[in-house]
């Protein structure tokens, strides 16, 4: 590792901390960008996610809703 790769933050490196709060058992957090959404369909007893990347439509009404455009 170089000296300039040590001096590298966790921003810098890309990484998310999530709050100190410790999951439920047999759970798990998914963190994906605002640019890409899901649409959750239930197939018999279990659920499927299927994703897919925002339209610039639906990326404009999120802004709209979250900043109160």
């Amino acid at each position: 590792m170089s000296n300039n790769d040590e001096s590298l933050s966790l921003v810098d490196r890309g990484a998310l901390v999530i709050g100190r709060e410790v999951p439920k058992r047999d759970t798990f957090t998914l963190v994906i960008p605002d640019t890409v959404c899901f649409e959750v369909t239930e197939v018999g007893r279990t659920i499927r996610l299927d994703f897919r990347r925002r339209t610039l439509k639906e990326r404009v009404a999120m802004w709209r809703r979250r900043y109160g455009l």
